[in-house]
């Protein structure tokens, strides 16, 4: 029994970590972005002023412009850069 609830520990702490984008990323000036098979993207930063669209579960983010600082939170399958630079931060699907 000690064995599975170790092992589900571990599972718990890899979706946590997932689901905070804790998995890494990708740095990036104009690109478009998608994530690793098995991946989304569950955050996106901007480093620089950037223009950038969003496809995912968050409707409505194309071509915004959006100033340095600035984090957007969602489950996205592609981060279109057009100006400036961001981090799009890897999710589990």
């Amino acid at each position: 029994m000690a064995h599975k609830m170790i092992r589900d520990l571990g599972n718990i702490s890899e979706n946590s970590d997932g689901s905070m984008g804790n998995l890494g990323g990708q740095y990036s000036g104009a690109a478009t972005l998608t994530p690793a098979a098995l991946y989304n993207f569950t955050a996106v930063q901007v480093i620089t002023d950037a223009v950038i669209t969003c496809v995912g579960n968050v409707t409505g983010l194309t071509s915004i412009s959006l100033s340095a600082g600035v984090i957007i939170y969602g489950s996205f399958t592609s981060v279109v850069v057009t100006s400036g630079t961001v981090i799009a931060y890897n999710g589990m699907l």
